[in-house]
């Protein structure tokens, strides 16, 4: 899901710029840039998005929360995803998956259609990676090794 909120921002970057907003430096570029590294990412994951049992997750999802509203736009975007050929920045299905669904949640608050809600915009718009506090944990984890290596533990 990375890589659609990676192309929204870049669809809001394209905006922001023909409006000539210049508060934001080269939004558009880095935007490239991010999903460019993005396609690597997902080049070098091989058939293990496609192997993935999303239907195992999705039974996973439900039994903890049986409101969940998204699921056919994931799994859409992930079979858009994995049959996806060239430049995800450039595709103009990829775009039009995501303009549609800012405009069908968000309506008149659509910042792609709304020039002051788009002005407004601060680069970066749920942009980032979702982790679930792996840093932390990471860092709890090293503690406890480190901590058990130690001649007195």
């Amino acid at each position: 899901m990375h890589g659609a909120a990676l192309l929204y921002n870049l669809l809001l970057a394209e905006a922001y710029e023909a409006q000539e907003f210049t508060t934001i430096e080269a939004p558009v570029d880095r935007y490239r840039d991010y999903l460019g590294t993005w396609q690597v990412d997902l080049d070098l994951m091989g058939s293990t998005l496609a192997d993935w049992d999303r239907n195992e997750f999705w039974r996973l999802v439900r039994a903890k929360n049986t409101g969940v509203v998204s699921q056919p736009f994931i799994d859409g975007w992930i079979d858009h995803v994995i049959g996806l050929r060239g430049d995800i920045a450039s595709d103009p299905a990829s775009r039009e998956v995501i303009a549609d669904r800012e405009r069908r949640h968000k309506r008149s608050q659509a910042r792609l259609d709304n020039r002051k809600l788009l002005e407004g915009w601060r680069g970066a718009s749920g942009a980032g990676r979702l982790v679930y506090r792996w840093p932390q944990v990471l860092s709890i984890l090293t503690d406890l090794h480190d901590g058990l290596e130690r001649a007195d533990a």
